[in-house]
């Protein structure tokens, strides 16, 4: 910490300075370890595949989030992680098993999960665009996600192809960036799966239009 310009820094860990008897700071990335207590770097990196113990939670041999290990080796939201390098798993269900060919059992399965990943039935969030709270967008109920996993509604929606894998892999995206995705399966189409849209009374509906036909 510098007190103010010009006066010598004092050493205060986690302020994003390497000052005095600092080795690294906590605040600081580092390539090749890990700082603690802003003393000692204690060798390790995300991505390797190699689990630091009181770093890591897992380590997939990469650094990108909504595979189930994310992009700072913590487990995300609906998955289990296990293994060295971590092989992660969701719904339990076989990741290459396309939509339209699931039993009634499998589209429950689905729903419970990805439902929980997102926090739960009625689990509200509200989207800014440029600062302003223009839409916000909840998690539907389980009865509402299964109807919308037959195959009628797949094909109104254009998801018809989609695997579980695409739908795993966005399970645990926060809300609002997974509506204004791309219009693919991995994308608007597979979030309007589990979630609703509306409005706010200072906004408008021009992120809110209808993709599935059932929303119609």
């Amino acid at each position: 910490m510098c007190p103010e310009f010009g006066s010598p820094c004092v050493p205060r860990c986690g302020d994003g300075l390497v000052v005095g008897g600092e080795r690294c700071d906590t605040k600081l990335p580092l390539s090749d370890g890990y700082c603690v207590d802003c003393r000692e770097v204690v060798p390790g990196r995300c991505g390797d595949g190699q689990i630091d113990e009181g770093f890591e939670d897992c380590d997939d041999s990469n650094a990108v989030a909504h595979d189930g290990c994310g992009e700072t080796c913590a487990v995300e939201g609906g998955y289990r992680c296990s293994g060295e390098p971590s092989s992660c798993v969701a719904s339990g269900l076989a990741s290459d098993l396309v939509l339209d060919e699931l039993g009634e059992g499998e589209r429950a399965t689905l729903c419970s999960w990805w439902i929980g990943a997102k926090g739960g039935s009625g689990t509200e969030a509200r989207c800014f665009v440029e600062g302003v709270p223009y839409y916000a967008i909840w998690v539907v109920t389980q009865e509402e996600c299964e109807r919308f996993l037959e195959p009628s509604a797949l094909d109104d929606c254009g998801t018809s192809s989609c695997t579980v894998a695409d739908v795993e892999r966005h399970g645990g995206a926060d809300l609002c960036g997974g509506w204004v995705g791309p219009a693919s399966c991995g994308g608007r189409e597979l979030h309007r799966i589990v979630s609703a849209c509306r409005a706010l009374p200072d906004g408008n509906d021009a992120f809110c239009f209808p993709v599935c036909g059932r929303w119609n």
